[in-house]
């Protein structure tokens, strides 16, 4: 039996109040997914600022945590490197990092050393920023010039041999 036109609108007026209902919760899904996303970089981002923030000032000169400093080593010598633009796969860093790069590369952007990262699945693309180039020369330096400062004479009051 055909419907009437008072049936046929109040069909469609359920379909409407439907596809409505199926936007609002996907529109809800999606705002919950982006909101735990941000939760999740402002707990990376808080981590890592703690790490770096606790490492030591040798003369001046900020020294990363040894999981760091492996990454940028990884990261400066990556056959996939144009000058300081990189393109990397997950598989250039050590196993024991795989699971923790976001963490990883957050330090380093905040170290300094990093920037414009974009991370996707199994890699990502970033620029080395200079100090990322001379960090190891730095780092050394700044060593030699905290084991010169300890055993100069002024220090401690003898003249060395």
């Amino acid at each position: 039996m055909a419907k009437s036109p008072l049936e046929r609108q109040l069909e469609a007026q359920m379909k409407q109040e439907k596809q409505l209902a199926n936007k609002q919760k996907r529109e809800g899904e999606r705002r919950a997914r982006e909101q735990k996303k941000m939760e999740r970089e402002a707990m990376i981002r808080e981590r890592a600022a703690s790490i770096v923030n606790g490492q030591p000032l040798i003369e001046g000169f900020r020294i990363m945590d040894k999981t760091t400093e492996e990454i940028l080593r990884c990261l400066l010598a990556c056959s996939a490197r144009e000058d300081s633009h990189v393109i990397f796969c997950d598989d250039i860093f050590p196993s024991y990092v795989q699971m923790s790069i976001g963490l990883e590369l957050e330090k380093l952007t905040q170290y300094g050393m990093v920037g414009g990262v974009f991370v996707f699945g199994n890699g990502g693309m970033l620029d080395l920023l200079p100090p990322a180039f001379s960090y190891f020369e730095e780092k050394k330096a700044a060593f030699a010039l905290a084991f010169f400062c300890c055993f100069s004479p002024s220090r401690t009051g003898r003249v060395l041999e």
